[in-house]
């Protein structure tokens, strides 16, 4: 009561129950139908699209119909009115989960199959055959890189033409080449080569060249082998000069004597007193023995010795040039190279004897790689004599300094000495700078104490010059006084001073005035308010004589009576 009708049913279906009963059952015979769920009053359900492509989704979380009140918002929305065929458009070339092809255009009529408006049959799908999908996809990133046709590489592998395959182009060939078997199965399936997926179509054609994979590793051996020279060679080079030269250096020879000297003083009254000689390697540990204050180790020592005595000995790098270099020197990796190095060369002997009759005219491995075989069989000869030389010349030194040349191998026996080399050479450095510290720093005294010094002799003559000029003052003064009593002192060239009378003056006042003056000066007294006379103070002098500056009488008694006091 008090609502509206009920709304019409949908087209098909009967009229609603009544209130309080459940929906009417379906037809006789009609498949039962899930029970879905209700929708809230006035609410139609949406629509159903069906996109011509796959659409990226829109991740929201779904409202379900229970939880929709009468009155929400969503029972009242119609998005229909916003639908339109370019919205939908749009949103499949924004939005598709992979970009549709374009529809054929009228103009590309011939492409289309018979029957006119019918669209173009998909793709066929190549399965694979033989490889598996690891290595075809290796294979089909390898050759997107390498951007060569399958036939060129072929013929560039035939020819042995290394202007077009690289060291890096052969390495990725090698490494994604598949298995021989493999490559034998492909064979077979060349007609079928259309049917057959990219990556198994490079292995069907690289499937016609014989030994493919001896053939690359030879090829890029070819292209190593100059680095390998210049890796080993010099290595063993070093090793050999450096075995020479700690041998035959005399420098050296003299600074192990001398160390040997100090240690037997020092480990006088042990285990180790009046050795005949020491292990190599004692020689890198000499700092770590320091003096009694913990200021300079046995290096240091050793250096400031040589330098006092002997400092010819102290520079052994002219003399040690290439133990530096031989330190890096790994015997066993020297020989694990020329050992790899001899394996190549034999395969590559027995790869030019297998293909001397090839039946492909393109196939050139024999007469290429015959040539470089000669030069490669002949430097290898070469540094397997000269590493023989470098190990007798080694072990030599092993007896010569008596350690075990199996135990201790030429890259530490080198080191050992480097290192006690490089420590001597900074330890004397050490010396110098703290020898010129010193040396400073006793200017610097040397300096001050003269400084002193003169200071001392300035106040002595000083006090020598004070004493003097008291004896010399009682003769002085007499003379000042006997020119003030007698007005010489006074006297301008022979006659008394004259002095302008002041304008207005009286001639009593300006002639009764400079002769008591006078009097008062050779007096040598100030009168007192009571008529007693009084010696004045050197201070009243002073003030008395800074006041009447206009007489030059009164200012020079006032001064000669504070030299006086």
């Amino acid at each position: 009561p008090g609502g509206g009708p009920p709304p019409p049913p949908p087209p098909g279906m009967g009229p609603p129950p009544p209130p309080g009963m459940g929906p009417p059952p379906p037809p006789f015979g009609a498949p039962m139908a899930p029970p879905g769920p209700q929708l809230p009053a006035g609410m139609a359900p949406k629509k159903k699209f069906v996109p011509e492509v796959q659409m990226k989704r829109a991740n929201w979380n779904k409202l379900q119909a229970i939880s929709l009140a009468a009155d929400c918002f969503w029972v009242k929305v119609h998005e229909d009115k916003h639908s339109s065929n370019d919205l939908f458009h749009k949103l499949e070339n924004t939005f598709a989960s992979a970009k549709p092809k374009p529809k054929a255009s009228a103009a590309a009529g011939s492409d289309a199959p018979d029957g006119g408006g019918q669209k173009k049959a998909a793709k066929k799908v190549k399965q694979m055959r033989v490889l598996d999908g690891k290595t075809a996809q290796n294979i089909s990133i390898m050759l997107g890189s390498m951007k060569m046709k399958y036939d060129d590489i072929v013929t560039s592998i035939l020819k042995v033409d290394t202007d077009k395959l690289s060291e890096s182009c052969l390495q990725q060939l090698l490494k994604n080449m598949p298995e021989q078997e493999q490559l034998n199965n492909l064979s077979k399936l060349k007609d079928e080569y259309d049917d057959l997926t990219e990556a198994e179509q490079f292995g069907a054609t690289l499937s016609v060249v014989k030994r493919i994979v001896p053939r690359i590793q030879s090829i890029l051996f070819m292209l190593r082998f100059p680095e390998l020279l210049s890796d080993i060679k010099p290595l063993i080079v070093a090793a050999t000069e450096a075995c020479k030269e700690v041998r035959d250096s005399e420098k050296f020879r003299r600074v192990l004597e001398i160390i040997l000297l100090v240690g037997n003083y020092m480990n006088a009254g042990s285990r180790n007193e009046m050795s005949l000689g020491f292990d190599i390697s004692f020689i890198t540990k000499l700092s770590n023995t320091k003096s009694s204050d913990n200021k300079i180790t046995l290096t240091h020592f050793l250096a400031l010795h040589i330098e006092e005595n002997c400092p010819e000995i102290l520079n052994l790098t002219d003399e040690l040039s290439h133990v530096d270099k031989a330190a890096k020197v790994t015997d066993d990796q020297i020989l694990s190279n020329l050992t790899a190095m001899g394996k190549q060369v034999k395969q590559l002997e027995l790869d030019v004897k297998n293909f001397a009759n090839p039946t492909d005219p393109r196939d050139k491995f024999s007469d290429t790689m015959g040539n470089f075989l000669k030069n490669a069989k002949e430097q290898h000869e070469t540094l397997d004599q000269m590493y023989q030389q470098m190990m007798k010349l080694f072990e030599g030194l092993g007896k010569f300094y008596c350690f075990n040349v199996k135990k201790t191998g030429i890259d530490e026996f080198f080191g050992y000495i480097g290192q006690f080399k490089q420590e001597l050479t900074n330890c004397h450095k050490d010396n110098v700078k703290k020898r010129e510290l010193e040396e400073k720093m006793k200017r610097a005294a040397e300096a001050k104490e003269r400084a002193e010094r003169e200071k001392q002799e300035r106040l002595k003559k000083k006090t020598i010059v004070d004493i003097t000029s008291d004896d010399e003052q009682s003769g002085v003064m007499d003379n000042l006084m006997e020119a003030l009593q007698t007005g010489k002192a006074f006297n301008r060239e022979g006659g008394p001073r004259k002095r302008t009378p002041k304008a207005g003056a009286s001639a009593g006042a300006r002639k009764s005035q400079p002769q008591l003056q006078r009097q008062r000066s050779r007096a040598g007294f100030v009168s007192t308010p009571g008529g007693e006379t009084a010696t004045p103070t050197p201070s009243s002098g002073l003030r008395h004589a800074k006041r009447n500056t206009a007489n030059p009488q009164r200012d020079l008694m006032a001064e000669l009576s504070n030299v006086i006091g």
